[in-house]
């Protein structure tokens, strides 16, 4: 239990009534004193009301018989106590003077920032993270803006009004700058009182819009309402609201909170049961993966009968829920298995067309050097016999059978052996040569259609490099052929008219 303190008047009285129960005077001298000489000791402001009154009532003492010894020694103490009283009293008088000027001085200034408007506005922003506050943001700023100048003013006024009743002055001055800080304080407190029943009007009724028409938990994320409520509590900080309307949002937001923080719970709760269903699904499909992957890997299935299985997995995977990063992570592991005989089947295919261009260039070479060995026996014909032309020439179309000619070596090889055959006929020699001149005559125009089909060929634009080379070449082999058997039918038409003639 706290000690009450006594007032003045307690101690004075108390004092008084302790001094009437004591019989000598020297004694009541004694604590009269001791009364003034506690009441200077007092803590911040000695008690100089009570020191004057019982000084007062010491001096009557003085006037009654008491020794002299104890007068002269009592007078002593006395005087000192009234010359400390006095440098005392001039020592706060000086202190009081300067406190009333500098609390002048103070009283004036916000008269001058009240009545001259030198204060501005200080600055004041509304979060834009709030979408319910952007409607009414200019009268946020605006209001704000004011409360914020008047709060200053207002904190000083109740300052002073301090500083003018615990500072040791006359009471006439206490009173004059009690009534200028009152008159000071009709022109804040109640505009600042009216600024904060606007703010926390305006306040609550953008708070209950964003609730009635924005705050819906019907569909998720929830975390754009989460963000506007940190906003509004957060503003709700900043501004100056009562501490009713303070009360009030903060308890509506918090309920908005707290049913957020259930459907999320609700949610959580809901994923976790669906994320159950998923992974039971997962392990479904799984099962079906597992021994496909392994005879993929163990080439236990053929391609075509791997990729109906994964259709048939696939189709069992669109028929479960399953989420998106589980049908991915699912397709990449069926997949994978066919892939294994994907790429088996692609070495296999690379093999075949190796090997059927390695094929291909061994019959390109082979038939280049039938072609060579056909123009080397052309060349060399005119000195070989006709048995061995014959031989050769057996030989080169049995070799010639052997071999897959492409179109234009085949008919280059055909236009040499023709050349060859007809060497052969030239060396063979007859004596049916009106036969023999019709035969060649045959021979001589079918050799002049395929010398003009390959002319022909030779005018189009739709040939390679190479084809065009093999047509050139045959063009000449073909023309070469054409001379010859011209100059043949010359020959046997020669003797054939000579020997009519005879």
């Amino acid at each position: 239990m706290e000690k009450q303190v006594a007032t003045p008047s307690e101690k004075m009285a108390q004092f008084l009534l302790e001094a009437e129960e004591l019989k000598k005077v020297e004694e009541k001298i004694r604590h009269a004193l001791e009364y003034m000489r506690s009441a200077l000791a007092q803590e911040k402001t000695p008690s100089f009301r009570d020191f004057w009154q019982v000084k007062q009532f010491c001096l009557e003492l003085f006037k009654e018989k008491i020794p002299a010894r104890s007068r002269t020694v009592f007078w002593k103490e006395y005087t000192e106590l009234s010359d400390e009283v006095r440098r005392l009293k001039e020592l706060f008088d000086e202190e009081s003077s300067f406190a009333k000027e500098q609390i002048e001085l103070a009283i004036k200034a916000i008269e001058k920032e009240l009545m001259d408007g030198e204060v501005t506005r200080p600055s004041f922003e509304v979060p834009k993270a709030s979408r319910a506050l952007q409607k009414n943001s200019d009268e946020y700023i605006e209001m704000q803006g004011d409360l914020n100048r008047l709060q200053p003013l207002g904190k000083r006024i109740n300052e002073l009004r301090k500083e003018v009743l615990k500072t040791p002055m006359r009471i006439r001055s206490k009173n004059q700058f009690l009534s200028q800080l009152s008159k000071l304080g009709d022109l804040v407190f109640p505009k600042r009182r009216e600024l904060i029943d606007k703010l926390s009007i305006q306040f609550i009724q953008d708070v209950d819009l964003f609730i009635s028409e924005e705050f819906s938990l019907e569909k998720p994320p929830y975390f754009p309402l989460k963000e506007e409520i940190k906003a509004l509590q957060g503003f709700a900080k900043q501004i100056g609201l009562s501490s009713s309307s303070f009360t009030q949002v903060r308890g509506r937001l918090s309920e908005c909170w707290q049913k957020i923080r259930a459907k999320e719970e609700a949610s959580r709760q809901a994923r976790q049961e669906e994320s159950l269903e998923f992974k039971a699904n997962v392990d479904q499909i799984s099962a079906l993966i597992a021994p496909l992957k392994a005879q993929c890997e163990n080439e236990e299935i053929s391609l075509p009968d791997a990729e109906k299985k994964v259709a048939e997995i696939l189709k069992q995977m669109k028929e479960l829920p399953l989420r998106h990063s589980d049908v991915v992570a699912l397709k990449r592991e069926l997949f994978a298995g066919k892939k294994l005989l994907e790429e088996k089947e692609s070495k296999l295919r690379r093999a075949e067309a190796e090997a059927k261009e390695e094929k291909r260039l061994e019959e390109a070479r082979k038939a280049e050097a039938f072609l060579e060995k056909l123009e080397e026996v052309l060349s060399s014909c005119e000195t070989l016999s006709f048995q061995d032309l014959e031989q050769k020439w057996d030989a080169l179309v049995k070799e010639g059978e052997t071999l897959d000619l492409g179109e234009y070596q085949q008919d280059l090889a055909t236009c040499r052996l023709g050349a060859l055959a007809d060497l052969l006929k030239e060396k063979e020699g007859t004596s049916d040569l009106e036969s023999l001149l019709e035969e060649r005559r045959e021979t001589r125009q079918q050799v002049k259609k395929a010398l003009e089909k390959c002319r022909q060929m030779g005018g189009g634009s739709g040939q390679s490099l190479e084809e065009s080379l093999f047509n050139h070449e045959l063009v000449a082999e073909q023309r070469k052929r054409f001379e010859r058997l011209e100059q043949f039918i010359e020959e046997i038409e020669e003797k054939v008219y000579g020997l009519e003639e005879e």
